[in-house]
């Protein structure tokens, strides 16, 4: 359980410095276990469109299974990729 505090409190912490509430757009880069825990955490406070890049296939699925609207395989264009 300790394992699991210290990531989900980054998380938290991040997400008072870049606030995904109000409907806001989110990028998360990488689609590991801070990553879903932002997926998680954004929603809850109110996140909109909640776009996950990686270079990890697999992980992209599992991001999509928590909860993001998008993935981007990272080898892409991102920036592109969120254009359109």
């Amino acid at each position: 359980m300790g394992t699991f505090v210290e990531p989900l409190g980054s998380v938290l912490r991040g997400q008072q410095w870049a606030p995904t509430s109000d409907g806001r757009s989110v990028l998360i880069i990488g689609a590991g276990l801070t990553g879903l825990l932002h997926i998680r955490v954004a929603r809850l406070n109110g996140a909109g469109f909640i776009a996950v890049s990686d270079i990890n296939p697999d992980r992209l699925k599992i991001a999509k299974k928590f909860g993001a609207d998008a993935t981007i395989f990272a080898i892409e264009d991102v920036p592109k990729s969120l254009k359109h």
